[in-house]
């Protein structure tokens, strides 16, 4: 037993060292995908099985697009200690839409407008999945929705810019048709390719190559991503905290607006089938 806890931890570890393709939804249950999801659904007023059903439905983008065979790195022994056959890596199935990323040579206006659209487009499915009382269809909708407005704030230079910049960008975030300002940049999109390249299309660097890089002013997912307190920008500071820190907090603020949108737009008692939903 404490030989598969230990090859546990050295799983979650190893799995923590990736890049992602956002906020991290590995191990279900302590990740930050997880956790924002959680805090918003809490103040929606969800019951606890309504929250894990919930938290699920946002980590199925990274489930669904994010595979690869373990013994392709020589796990067999983790296989069969965790009788899996998967550990999540971006796969051919990526759709950078889905976690607010742009494809090379995309600015980054037009790739915002387009994973915009697809994000109120989920949140309307969920609405109008709710208002015919389709419980499961309506959360795997919020799911969808959730997931990428979420990896928006981990995407984006969002918690980059000055206050003002922000709410307009903010804003605009709700607004279909609306023009993205001229500041706003996302992440290039680490999967150009299939089946992804060897090292998930960026080359190993070490902190100080990396962050030079960065500073010449690069748009890579590596140097813009806010996914974790250790990425290249994750780990800056700013007003006394981590990016990654306020990343996560834009994130949850906004999780909870989203879910207030939905609410408003069904009826009381479809509400209340969403509070009280039991996981299947």
């Amino acid at each position: 037993m404490r030989a598969l806890t230990l090859l546990a931890g050295a799983l979650v570890a190893f799995a923590a060292s990736l890049p992602t393709l956002g906020f991290e939804s590995f191990p279900p249950g302590g990740n930050a995908h997880d956790t924002i999801t959680a805090r918003a659904a809490r103040r929606a007023g969800l019951s606890r099985s309504a929250v894990r059903w919930l938290q699920a439905a946002v980590r199925r983008p990274d489930l669904e697009q994010m595979s690869v065979d373990l013994t392709l790195l020589g796990g067999r022994r983790m296989l069969r200690a965790f009788r899996t056959e998967q550990l999540w890596m971006p796969g051919c199935r990526y759709d950078r839409l889905d976690h607010f990323d742009r494809a090379a040579g995309e600015p980054s206006a037009v790739a915002f407008a387009a994973a915009r659209d697809r994000m109120l487009d989920a949140r309307d499915r969920a609405v109008e999945r709710l208002s015919v009382q389709d419980v499961e269809e309506a959360i795997r909708a919020l799911g969808d929705a959730l997931h990428a407005l979420q990896d928006f704030f981990s995407h984006s230079n969002a918690v980059d810019l000055d206050a003002e910049r922000r709410a307009e960008l903010l804003q605009i975030l709700y607004a279909r048709g609306v023009a993205a300002p001229p500041q706003a940049k996302l992440a290039l999109g680490i999967v150009e390719a299939c089946p992804p390249p060897r090292g998930l299309g960026e080359p190993a660097r070490t902190l100080a190559e990396a962050v030079e890089l960065c500073d010449a002013g690069s748009e890579s997912h590596l140097c813009l991503n806010k996914d974790s307190d250790t990425s290249v920008q994750g780990r800056l500071k700013s007003n006394g905290r981590s990016k990654y820190a306020a990343a996560r907090d834009l994130a949850t603020e906004h999780s909870a607006i989203l879910l207030e949108q939905v609410r408003r737009r069904v009826a009381k008692s479809d509400w209340v089938l969403l509070q009280q939903a039991r996981l299947p």
